[in-house]
């Protein structure tokens, strides 16, 4: 009975430990970063952490739980797939068996890709091939007059 109760009260100081450098840690380093969004967008983070990614205050991914939403397309594996390129947040935190020892936010920009074949399609990009057809169909308008 008297080891039950020091076992409780073990479990509740090294608790209380736990939850007191929590609260009690230094301010959370704020730090940016980029990832390439060429081919298939991903982001690699360290499996060691803990890492919760947001869009707009909206939580989109957990790597512990592996839970993933729209952009997010698949997470594992220490890295985060997404369907499209955009600019993210995260909270990072690392701990040991009995405390917090680093925190983070980081804000995850995407790098666009200039010679990305999904580029090319866009407004204004479409290469000397486009300007072939503008010339011909401009021709062949005004051609006929």
């Amino acid at each position: 009975m008297l080891d039950a109760a020091r076992m409780t009260l073990g479990l509740s100081v090294m608790f209380g430990a736990a939850l007191g450098s929590v609260g009690g840690s230094s301010e959370v380093r704020k730090v940016s970063s980029s990832y390439s969004c060429c081919g298939s967008p991903t982001i690699s983070f360290d499996q060691h952490c803990e890492h919760t990614w947001s869009l707009h205050d909206m939580p989109i991914a957990h790597s512990s739980t592996g839970g993933c939403v729209f952009p997010c397309r698949s997470i594992g594996g220490g890295a985060m797939t997404l369907h499209t390129c955009t600019d993210l947040n995260a909270t990072v935190t690392c701990t040991d068996e009995v405390k917090v020892i680093g925190e983070r936010s980081v804000q995850y920009y995407g790098r666009r890709c200039s010679g990305n074949k999904s580029n090319e399609a866009a407004p204004g990009k479409h290469g000397s091939a486009g300007l072939l057809l503008v010339a011909a169909a401009v021709t062949g308008r005004f051609g006929t007059c």
